[in-house]
Protein backbone atom coordinates (compact mmCIF):
# COMPACT_ATOMS: atom_id res chain seq x y z
CA UNK A 1 0.00 0.00 0.00
CA UNK A 2 1.00 3.61 -0.48
CA UNK A 3 1.34 5.44 2.27
CA UNK A 4 0.12 8.69 2.63
CA UNK A 5 3.48 10.48 2.89
CA UNK A 6 4.09 9.91 -0.64
CA UNK A 7 0.20 10.55 -1.85
CA UNK A 8 0.97 13.68 0.06
CA UNK A 9 4.15 14.47 -1.34
CA UNK A 10 2.90 13.34 -4.89
CA UNK A 11 0.33 16.00 -4.69
CA UNK A 12 2.45 18.45 -3.45
CA UNK A 13 5.39 17.59 -6.35
CA UNK A 14 2.27 18.39 -8.25
CA UNK A 15 0.95 21.18 -7.20
CA UNK A 16 4.61 22.61 -7.69
CA UNK A 17 4.82 21.69 -11.28
CA UNK A 18 1.94 23.32 -12.04
CA UNK A 19 2.21 26.65 -10.03
CA UNK A 20 6.09 26.60 -11.79
CA UNK A 21 4.50 26.26 -15.09
CA UNK A 22 1.98 28.82 -14.65
CA UNK A 23 4.29 31.64 -13.24
CA UNK A 24 6.56 30.44 -16.17
CA UNK A 25 3.68 31.24 -18.38
CA UNK A 26 2.64 34.61 -16.91
CA UNK A 27 6.01 36.18 -16.83
CA UNK A 28 6.19 34.82 -20.83
CA UNK A 29 3.23 36.82 -20.98
CA UNK A 30 3.95 39.64 -19.47
CA UNK A 31 7.33 39.78 -21.40
CA UNK A 32 5.21 39.98 -23.91
CA UNK A 33 3.33 42.79 -23.15
CA UNK A 34 6.82 44.36 -22.30
CA UNK A 35 8.03 43.97 -25.54
CA UNK A 36 4.40 44.66 -26.94
CA UNK A 37 4.23 47.99 -25.09
CA UNK A 38 7.95 48.94 -26.24
CA UNK A 39 6.95 48.56 -29.71
CA UNK A 40 3.45 50.67 -29.69
CA UNK A 41 5.80 53.57 -28.27
CA UNK A 42 8.23 52.96 -31.02
CA UNK A 43 5.36 53.14 -33.37
CA UNK A 44 3.88 55.75 -32.12
CA UNK A 45 7.26 58.04 -32.45
CA UNK A 46 7.48 56.61 -35.60
CA UNK A 47 3.92 58.40 -36.45
CA UNK A 48 4.71 61.20 -34.90
CA UNK A 49 8.01 61.51 -36.76
CA UNK A 50 5.32 61.06 -40.06
CA UNK A 51 2.81 63.70 -39.24
CA UNK A 52 6.04 65.90 -38.83
CA UNK A 53 6.93 64.87 -42.27
CA UNK A 54 3.58 65.17 -43.73
CA UNK A 55 3.45 68.79 -42.45
CA UNK A 56 6.28 70.07 -43.97
CA UNK A 57 5.76 68.22 -47.51
CA UNK A 58 2.11 70.16 -47.12
CA UNK A 59 4.15 73.67 -46.13
CA UNK A 60 6.10 73.05 -48.89
CA UNK A 61 3.67 72.54 -51.19
CA UNK A 62 1.79 75.68 -49.91
CA UNK A 63 4.85 78.10 -50.86
CA UNK A 64 5.24 76.11 -54.20
CA UNK A 65 1.00 76.58 -55.01
CA UNK A 66 2.12 80.42 -54.28
CA UNK A 67 5.18 80.72 -55.99
CA UNK A 68 3.02 78.77 -59.31
CA UNK A 69 0.42 80.92 -59.17
CA UNK A 70 2.86 84.58 -58.85
CA UNK A 71 4.96 82.82 -62.19
CA UNK A 72 1.12 82.23 -63.60
CA UNK A 73 0.38 85.85 -63.18
CA UNK A 74 3.89 87.07 -64.59
CA UNK A 75 3.08 84.65 -67.46
CA UNK A 76 -0.39 86.03 -68.20
CA UNK A 77 0.78 89.77 -67.99
CA UNK A 78 4.18 89.20 -70.39
CA UNK A 79 1.61 87.64 -72.54
CA UNK A 80 -0.72 90.28 -72.49
CA UNK A 81 2.38 92.49 -73.05
CA UNK A 82 3.38 90.69 -76.00
CA UNK A 83 -0.57 90.53 -77.47
CA UNK A 84 -0.84 94.55 -77.02
CA UNK A 85 2.49 95.27 -78.63
CA UNK A 86 1.78 92.72 -81.55
CA UNK A 87 -1.87 94.37 -82.46
CA UNK A 88 0.08 98.03 -82.05
CA UNK A 89 2.44 97.23 -84.86
CA UNK A 90 -0.60 95.98 -86.73
CA UNK A 91 -2.42 99.35 -86.00
CA UNK A 92 1.32 100.81 -87.06
CA UNK A 93 1.51 98.87 -90.39
CA UNK A 94 -1.83 99.34 -91.37
CA UNK A 95 -1.09 103.45 -90.46
CA UNK A 96 1.70 102.95 -92.97
CA UNK A 97 0.06 101.58 -95.90
CA UNK A 98 -2.78 104.47 -95.45
CA UNK A 99 -2.69 108.14 -96.81
CA UNK A 100 -0.82 108.97 -93.25
CA UNK A 101 -3.41 112.05 -92.93
CA UNK A 102 -3.61 111.43 -89.54
CA UNK A 103 -0.78 110.73 -86.51
CA UNK A 104 0.60 107.09 -86.26
CA UNK A 105 -0.80 105.57 -82.96
CA UNK A 106 1.28 105.41 -79.75
CA UNK A 107 2.27 102.25 -78.26
CA UNK A 108 1.17 102.24 -74.40
CA UNK A 109 4.56 101.64 -72.88
CA UNK A 110 3.47 101.91 -69.56
CA UNK A 111 3.14 97.84 -68.72
CA UNK A 112 6.56 97.68 -70.51
CA UNK A 113 7.99 99.59 -68.55
CA UNK A 114 6.55 98.35 -65.21
CA UNK A 115 7.59 94.86 -67.01
CA UNK A 116 11.16 96.50 -67.64
CA UNK A 117 11.18 97.67 -63.94
CA UNK A 118 10.97 94.51 -61.99
CA UNK A 119 12.56 91.82 -64.11
CA UNK A 120 11.98 88.12 -63.11
CA UNK A 121 14.40 85.38 -63.59
CA UNK A 122 13.86 82.49 -65.58
CA UNK A 123 15.57 80.21 -62.88
CA UNK A 124 16.64 82.61 -59.91
CA UNK A 125 19.13 81.83 -57.79
CA UNK A 126 18.61 79.90 -54.94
Amino acid sequence: MISNELIIGLATAAVGIITGLLGFRGKKEETSATSLTAMMAKQGDRIDKLWARLDDVERDLRKTRRELAEEQEVGYSLRRLLADAFDWLLEWSAWASSDRRHAPPSPDLTGIEDALRNPRARNPPE
